[in-house]
């Protein structure tokens, strides 16, 4: 299994998957450069992950409720990528830009 997996490789499996490729690399005392990280850890590093008080802050903001604000927030990243991808591909998508270094404060402001 382990000759397919070279240095500096990105490993996206379910969680319990994690365990058994660590144990497996551990048995063949292969050391290896690789990062092993679930669909969710992945996608929370490569967009942005947001904190109960980012949440608070659009409750209190914007009046919506608890679960609108984390499915507005989970709805975003998918955003992100559309955005991305639909200026490679020449469509007139546009939305309104968000400062994402101040989000994990809960301070959203739109550019």
């Amino acid at each position: 299994m382990l000759d397919n997996i070279s240095n500096r490789t990105l490993l996206i499996v379910p969680n319990n998957l994690k365990n058994y490729i660590l144990e497996t690399i551990n048995k063949e005392n292969k050391l290896i450069n690789i990062k092993v990280m679930t669909i969710k850890e992945f996608s929370d590093a490569y967009f942005f992950s947001y904190t109960k008080e980012t949440i608070h802050f659009l409750v209190n903001k914007y009046n919506i409720s608890v679960e609108n604000a984390i499915l507005f927030l989970d709805n975003m990243k998918y955003v992100l990528n559309l955005k991305n991808t639909s200026n490679k591909s020449g469509s007139n998508f546009k939305y309104s830009e968000i400062n994402w270094n101040s989000i994990n404060r809960g301070d959203v402001n739109a550019v």
